[in-house]
């Protein structure tokens, strides 16, 4: 089944899967090591500056950075420097910074100009939600109106 999940991954979401193994076996992983930087995690690579990116902010808690695959005129991407698997790893004691990551994508909304047209921010969650990255992310969209319903 992993091998499944991977090939049907990586013809979708392409260059994501050729740093990460199988999302199954990674996801246990993450779940053993919730909040620790892993040496096998795509973001935690890119925020430890070991894989280039193109830097849209940085702060002391999360990274943002854009899409390689941009499915908006503007996509980027919003981190938590923490290594948190995913929204349903999300706990009273990590909250914090998901909420500090919503308040940076605002500032970012309006110094990038985007706030006032509008924008979206998504989250896949687990392998029927299609994380292709099992470290929390946000894709942030704009510049293009976007489509209803999602998916």
């Amino acid at each position: 089944m992993c091998c499944e999940i991977f090939h049907a991954v990586r013809r979708k979401k392409g260059r994501y899967w050729d740093v990460l193994t199988c999302f199954k076996h990674t996801l246990s992983v993450a779940e053993e090591r919730e909040e620790q930087p892993m040496s096998d995690c795509l973001f935690c690579k890119i925020i430890a500056g070991e894989i280039p990116s193109s830097k849209v902010y940085e702060d002391e808690l999360c990274y943002a950075f854009y899409d390689i695959n941009p499915q908006a005129p503007t996509h980027f991407l919003v981190v938590p420097k923490a290594h948190i698997q995913s929204v349903s790893a999300v706990t009273e004691e990590n909250a914090p910074v998901v909420g500090h990551i919503f308040a940076v994508i605002a500032k970012l909304a309006e110094e990038l100009g985007f706030a006032g047209p509008g924008y979206r921010v998504v989250s896949n969650i687990g392998e029927a939600g299609q994380q292709s990255v099992p470290h929390l992310h946000f894709h942030v969209l704009a510049g293009r109106d976007m489509t209803w319903p999602p998916g």
